[in-house]
């Protein structure tokens, strides 16, 4: 005698539980759909906990009065790992053995659960047993879905397909917040689809998986902005440093140092933006974000200092002058404090400096120098003005302020010590 049934299949939900669970009001289809439509500048608001219990990534059109009808909204996660997900479904009736699938675009099974039916809403958990790509991408997945009975017998009763599901696959967890801070507290750095659409592209940090080419990338990126002669950035808002890229704030080195640490965080890379002094003798000083300064000593650590910012002296005829970088001499008096760099993996990216990467043991080539032709880096600061030096001869100039309280150079320029 053979049992006649009727099944009856929802697939409801899919909730992707290996999400990293960052992005925000901004993960929805109208952003991810028109990208160029959302700002930088706008980060939306950081996903809450209920956001997280109640919302899945994926709902079937008509579900749930709760839900967005049909939505699919993208995820982050870190390269190399696999996804994983929570599938809310309905078989009825009740008390039925059924086995689920997922199949890839290659029709391989890569997802597979099994359970008992219980005629109302339940969970089905699986882990894909693919990994996804070892380096920072953007995918766009489809899943196709077997649900079989197996009661006696096997018999496919339910096939549909998710997706395609936007995965930006990142180095790892997005930081969200920047070593830079407003008085005590650090600047927010939050994960939006608009940041993470730009920054997988592929000219961008998009299918690379060496740190060091995906740091000159975001460089690159950053170094599109036009170097402003004013600094318009709102330094208690970390969305107004993004706000650079959609040229509605204006920035110098300073602010593109800080928006390269805040794209490298967000991919999930460790950053730190930095500020190089100008030096008399090496280990070069430098000073982070928030004013703390301290000296490379050329083997790779740091120590605290607190000496005058920048380098100072007591000059025979007028008093205290600072040794500054003299970037362009051809535009008369352009003097500046330092140039701001993002530390990322040991090396230094300087910001709006036509590109210039600093590290340690770097040799640089100083044709004026007969004595120093090639010059070795002792550390990553040190290499960062050995070649802006190489670039402009009179890099560092001692200022001083004249007796009519206009700043003044003294005694032309300075090497930087080789």
């Amino acid at each position: 005698e053979m049992d006649m049934y009727v099944v009856k299949v929802d697939l409801k939900t899919i909730r992707f539980t290996s999400d990293h669970q960052e992005l925000g009001s901004q993960r929805n289809l109208i952003y991810l759909n028109n990208p160029d439509n959302a700002t930088f500048e706008d980060g939306g608001s950081r996903r809450t906990s209920s956001d997280v219990e109640q919302f899945a990534e994926w709902v079937t059109s008509g579900v749930y009065a709760t839900l967005p009808a049909g939505r699919n909204d993208p995820i982050t996660q870190t390269k190399g790992t696999s996804l994983a997900l929570n599938m809310k479904l309905c078989i009825i009736p009740t008390g039925l053995n059924f086995r689920v699938k997922g199949l890839n675009a290659q029709g391989s099974v890569t997802f597979e659960a099994t359970g008992s039916s219980t005629g109302v809403d339940q969970e089905v958990a699986m882990t894909e047993t693919t990994t996804l790509p070892n380096m920072v991408t953007a995918l766009d997945k489809s899943i196709q879905w077997k649900v079989y009975i197996e009661n006696g017998s096997t018999a496919e009763v339910f096939n549909t397909t998710s997706g395609p599901h936007k995965i930006f696959v990142l180095w790892g967890v997005p930081q969200t917040v920047s070593s830079k801070k407003y008085y005590s507290q650090p600047l927010a750095n939050t994960p939006t689809v608009k940041r993470m659409w730009e920054l997988t592209k592929t000219d961008v940090a998009g299918n690379n998986s060496d740190i060091s080419v995906i740091a000159t990338a975001v460089q690159a990126w950053r170094d599109d902005i036009p170097f402003g002669d004013s600094v318009t950035v709102n330094r208690s808002d970390g969305n107004s440093y993004w706000a650079l890229k959609d040229e509605t704030t204006t920035g110098q080195c300073h602010e593109g140092s800080v928006l390269m640490e805040m794209a490298m965080r967000l991919l999930g890379i460790d950053a730190k933006c930095y500020h190089v002094y100008a030096i008399e003798t090496l280990p070069a000083l430098i000073e982070d974000a928030n004013g703390v300064a301290y000296q490379d000593n050329g083997s790779g650590s740091l120590t605290f200092y607190s000496g005058p910012l920048p380098v100072a002296r007591i000059h025979g005829s007028h008093g205290a002058e600072h040794l500054l970088m003299d970037f362009d001499p051809s535009a008369g008096f352009y003097l500046n404090l330092g140039e701001g760099c993002c530390e990322v993996d040991g090396k230094f990216y300087t910001a709006f400096a036509e590109g210039v990467v600093g590290a340690k043991n770097e040799v640089t080539s100083l044709d004026f120098d007969p004595y120093n032709t090639d010059v070795t880096a002792q550390s990553a600061p040190h290499s960062v003005l050995l070649q802006l030096e190489a670039a402009k001869r009179e890099f560092q100039k001692w200022r001083y302020v004249d007796e009519n309280g206009y700043y003044a150079v003294c005694s032309g320029f300075v090497q930087v010590p080789h």
